[in-house]
């Protein structure tokens, strides 16, 4: 048996080939994590914090402390979810980051990319994670800036966030996907600047403090459901002409 609590790190030790661990409600206590040497599927390499699955180099479970290392190629879907990260840094080698990989990282205020990875970036300071090729933004944080490199708000980039209470959408930015904003708890604002945006189904599900929405008159789809489960007696939405 492989056993957690608050106080205590996890260990996986080589008579347990699979670490199953509820994200959604322990990992954020999560502190410490190793795996015995002896196990063969998976390991924690130089001292990262993390379970990667040694044949794909990827990451499947982290916690506040995990470094993501150099030699690490992916980083699989939930594998951070809801931990306590308070940074986050993308090595040179990661080439695939799995949805949800950061999602609800609540206490996340800074983003980097090594310069040197071909498949993403953080340019100007952004504090984000971006896709060269297509723009989109796959993971942002407290501190992120979008910049007008930015086409596209990759799904649950920002979801469970402590974003701004304002939270301004560039014109650059041609489409905001699913659960985008869901659970974002602190935003009470949003403008939109651009014309043609999408927004999809459930990207601002659960904001329940949201207020006002500022549209251009010319928006382009906003998809049924986009703002579902907020508080639509109190929500105010106006239309801008641009």
């Amino acid at each position: 048996m492989c056993g957690y609590s608050r106080q205590t790190p996890l260990q996986a030790v080589k008579e347990t080939p699979v670490i199953l661990i509820n994200n959604r409600t322990v990992s954020i206590y999560l502190r410490s994590v190793k795996v015995d040497k002896k196990n063969g599927i998976y390991d924690s390499r130089e001292d990262c914090n993390a379970v990667v699955e040694t044949s794909r180099a990827r990451i499947v479970a982290g916690c506040g402390s995990t470094k993501i290392v150099k030699g690490v190629h992916e980083i699989g879907e939930f594998a951070f979810y809801n931990t306590s990260l308070s940074h986050i840094f993308i090595p040179s080698t990661v080439f695939r980051i799995g949805e949800d990989a950061f999602s609800y990282c609540k206490f996340c205020t800074s983003i980097s990319v090594s310069r040197d990875n071909s498949v993403y970036h953080s340019d100007d300071g952004c504090n984000a994670i971006i896709e060269r090729v297509t723009g989109r933004l796959v993971q942002g944080c407290a501190g992120t800036v979008i910049s007008d490199a930015v086409k596209e708000l990759g799904s649950h980039s920002f979801a469970g966030v402590t974003v701004p209470s304002t939270f301004v959408i560039p014109e650059e930015v041609m489409k905001i996907d699913r659960y985008a904003f869901s659970d974002c708890t602190s935003l009470k604002c949003v403008v939109f600047s651009g014309f043609s945006a999408r927004v999809e189904w459930n990207a601002f599900s659960r904001c329940t403090q949201l207020g006002y929405v500022f549209l251009p008159d010319n928006i382009g789809q906003i998809d049924k459901g986009a703002f579902r489960d907020c508080p639509y007696e109190k929500l105010f939405m106006e239309y801008i002409k641009k």
